[in-house]
């Protein structure tokens, strides 16, 4: 779980890569619309926003690492934001609405 700031910028920028059944999550000390962005990235990632309720607000799949300095947030107020490897929102049937567990 990732909280502070300094943490939060770099995120898993500079990594070589995730292993297949690892993520990232960010918390929030509240929900709100925080921007992502993939600077320093070397692989691609699927972005899931949760709410404080734990239920899923917004999926952004394939975000590019040649997308920086663009930046993806959620139309809706996320308090945490799940970083998961390329494809696995597709390959573990992720959608709008499902409630995160943890």
């Amino acid at each position: 779980v990732v909280e502070k700031t300094d943490d939060l910028q770099k995120g898993l920028g500079g990594r070589e890569n995730m292993c297949g059944k690892c993520g990232m999550i960010f918390k929030f000390s509240h929900a709100d619309s925080y921007p992502f962005w993939m600077k320093d990235m070397k692989f691609d990632l699927d972005m899931i926003f949760i709410d404080s309720n734990k239920q899923i607000v917004s999926i952004a799949k394939s975000v590019k690492k040649e997308s920086y300095p663009n930046t993806i947030t959620s139309e809706l107020p996320s308090q945490y934001v799940l970083e998961l490897n390329d494809g696995e929102v597709d390959k573990l049937d992720i959608k709008l609405g499902d409630v995160v567990k943890w």
